[in-house]
């Protein structure tokens, strides 16, 4: 969406400025005379120029211009990175889960394999720090046993040939604490 905003605050020629800066580094030229007339402002399109959009949607906050927002977007695309940030620390979170049971109950794998699984435990742990808020850590919190739960079938599935599925607790055996804490691997990591 590109929205047309009147721009009469500020001095004309500021404001000419910033016309003029967006067409140049749109590759476009606006006429002197729309500059000028201080009537014509172009928004970025989100669609084509999302950083571009995303920037000026910051500067709009920032300054406090709340009446240039674009509303509609703005709401849409916060929403879809809260979804996105869930998403991402679920799937740390399930990753973490699912190996600290390879570790320790894929006893047959695990002396060849051991080093490896703490190795993918690492790099996620510290995608999972790097990411958890307050907010997202309640929201984890929410979720650990279903998280679980999912890891845990992922774990028979991928020892099925191997190992009963009974050899994975059903309950969970692990807390947030023991997800995040880069020195836990479980009773059978030395």
């Amino acid at each position: 969406m590109v929205r047309l905003i009147p721009h009469g605050k500020g001095s004309a020629a500021f404001a000419s400025l910033r016309l003029r800066r967006a067409a140049v580094q749109r590759g476009r030229e606006l006429p002197l005379h729309e500059l000028l007339q201080g009537e014509v402002m172009m928004a970025y399109d989100i669609d084509k120029e999302y950083d571009l959009w995303l920037q000026e949607q910051a500067n709009y906050l920032r300054d406090r211009a709340f009446d240039k927002l674009d509303i509609e977007n703005l709401i849409e695309e916060l929403e879809a990175l809260v979804r996105g940030e869930k998403s991402a620390v679920e799937s740390l979170v399930y990753q973490i889960f699912l190996h600290l049971l390879l570790i320790n109950y894929w006893y047959e794998e695990s002396e060849w394999n051991r080093n490896h699984w703490a190795s993918e435990i690492t790099g996620f742990r510290l995608q999972l720090n790097n990411k958890l808020t307050t907010n997202l850590k309640n929201h984890v919190l929410n979720r650990l046993d279903e998280l679980y739960q999912k890891a845990r079938q992922a774990a028979i599935n991928k020892t099925k040939s191997s190992v009963k599925s009974d050899r994975f607790p059903l309950e969970r055996v692990y807390d947030l604490d023991n997800l995040i804490d880069d020195n836990f691997f479980g009773k059978n990591f030395d």
